[in-house]
């Protein structure tokens, strides 16, 4: 049955296959493509708000994981948004809680969130694919790659026609965000520098684009080594939020909810006991953030949040500036000193919490900024 499609698609356990085409397959013609984007985001960024903005993106993920488990569906966190694909049994339930949330951004954040939904049929009368591949963590939990270009068809039909595929403001009002948890500062950078990149190849009659892709990866690890050892998820480098910070992310996440309230101040405390915070329990959880985090990722683009050295920045800077000059991709970077974190928990157990990741000082949304203006140069 189409609505086990993801559940059943085979995995992958190496970054350097995320370019194998055959490790695709094609998404279901019955299924639809949900995006969501704060409007607004990048002057939101600008105006320091950038940790609202992936909480925002990170929710409507969280959202969707009411209606169904992230093992059944596949979904990619961008920064001030996300896009997922889900079977058409649930959209029923995906435009009411994705309605709810757009109701608690616009009372609690002051943002305005855009969600549209698009058929699969339209994409592919648009002449538009969408293959997801599903990467496996070194904890169980999985990352799905998308590649076809109908995601960015998707988000195009969305905006230029609203009316047509947003969803409205409905009945249900309440959206549950308990599983979402923003109790961390910004990670610092371990080494010199916090990179957020983005690459696009381009069309090439002669080089596929995963051929591409492939050819990138390589260069990459020439310049990092292991892309592994440059996560900015760093246990020993990370801070806990204040009470007072907690109580006040929790409070816009779940308005009214005083169970959450508790367990935030509770779990706050935690972290302020020393024999406690020590525990091995909590030592182990935390280390293990580190592979519970996509800090990489492949949606029509490559992206990677890597902490890096200047002469690893420099080096990847001008890798990318040659291969542009060639006309092989279009590329953007955004330098900053810290990685962000939003976290979704369930329990300590490994597979149990997932860990979104982006650059600070607006991280993703920045180095689009710059990607989306060669495109426009071409």
């Amino acid at each position: 049955m189409s609505v086990d499609f993801y559940k059943n698609l085979p995995e992958f356990t190496s970054f350097e296959e995320f370019s194998n085409a055959d490790l695709y397959a094609v998404a279901p013609s019955d299924w639809f493509v949900v995006i969501t984007d704060v409007k607004g985001s990048t002057k939101a960024i600008e105006n320091g708000r950038y940790q609202d903005v992936n909480t925002i993106g990170v929710a409507a993920i969280t959202a969707l994981q009411n209606i169904l488990p992230a093992s059944d569906f596949p979904f990619v966190f961008g920064g001030d948004g996300m896009s997922a694909l889900l079977p058409s049994t649930v959209m029923d339930s995906v435009q009411k809680e994705l309605s709810a949330l757009r109701l608690l951004s616009e009372t609690q954040f002051k943002f305005d969130l855009r969600v549209g939904i698009v058929p699969m049929t339209t994409i592919e009368r648009h002449g538009g694919t969408i293959s997801i591949a599903k990467y496996k963590m070194g904890n169980g939990q999985c990352l799905a790659m998308f590649t076809g270009g109908g995601l960015s068809l998707a988000e195009d039909l969305i905006k230029g026609n609203i009316e047509q595929y947003g969803v409205p403001k409905m009945e249900q009002t309440h959206v549950n965000l308990e599983r979402l948890s923003c109790r961390w500062h910004p990670i610092p950078a371990s080494n010199d520098v916090v990179l957020s990149i983005l690459i696009q190849a381009l069309p090439d009659t002669h080089t596929p684009p995963q051929t591409r892709y492939q050819q990138f990866s390589t260069e990459l690890t020439k310049i990092l080594g292991s892309v592994q050892k440059h996560n900015p998820v760093n246990y020993t480098q990370m801070q806990q939020k204040t009470l007072k910070e907690a109580h006040q992310s929790t409070a816009r996440i779940n308005p009214k909810n005083w169970k959450m309230l508790l367990i935030s101040w509770f779990v706050s405390l935690w972290y302020l006991i020393p024999w406690i915070r020590n525990m091995n329990k909590l030592v182990t959880y935390g280390h293990s953030m580190t592979e519970h985090s996509d800090y990489w990722k492949f949606d029509d683009m490559l992206r990677m949040i890597l902490d890096c050295t200047t002469a690893q920045q420099k080096a990847i800077e001008q890798l990318c500036h040659e291969w542009k000059s060639k006309g092989w991709i279009v590329y953007g970077i955004h330098l900053s000193d810290s990685a962000l974190i939003t976290c979704q928990f369930d329990s300590f157990d490994d597979g149990k919490h997932m860990h979104f990741i982006d650059g600070g000082n607006g991280g993703y949304a920045m180095a689009a900024k710059t990607l989306k203006s060669q495109l426009k140069e071409r």
